[in-house]
């Protein structure tokens, strides 16, 4: 009967959108938004506080991070962090595409002759001995 409702209580988290991550004095609460579903699972009814409607008519709420299901704030975790490495990214990658090839062009033989006459060897940073670079 516990597996019923569980897998009920699952199939109704199932399009939740994780909006929002706030950190509270409390502990972490999340936004939740259920869109303009009818149906509303009761932990988060018990649990949860509702922001009031907007035009959208759409459902969202300010649960606890204890009762918001594990699968997903991996999947919010993990898109806050691909957000954050792309804008860094792309932003890095354009600057320093642009960096790079100026100089090449401008320093011509004098950058290879430059990196001929470096030494052979660097010293590691870990075991504090000669290698060869490569």
């Amino acid at each position: 009967m516990l597996d019923k409702e569980l897998r009920k209580s699952f199939r109704l988290f199932k399009k939740v959108i994780i909006r929002r991550k706030c950190v509270e004095e409390e502990g972490t609460k999340y936004l939740l938004d259920f869109g303009k579903r009818r149906s509303i699972p009761e932990i988060v009814l018990k649990n949860g506080s509702m922001i009031e409607e907007s035009s959208s008519e759409r459902k969202k709420y300010w649960l606890n991070e204890s009762y918001v299901p594990f699968y997903l704030l991996k999947s919010f975790e993990e898109r806050k962090i691909a957000r954050r490495s792309s804008k860094m990214n792309s932003g890095k990658l354009s600057e320093a595409s642009v960096l790079v090839k100026k100089p090449l062009k401008q320093r011509g033989f004098s950058y290879l002759f430059a990196r001929a006459e470096r030494s052979e060897y660097h010293q590691c940073g870990h075991c504090h001995k000669d290698v060869p670079i490569r």
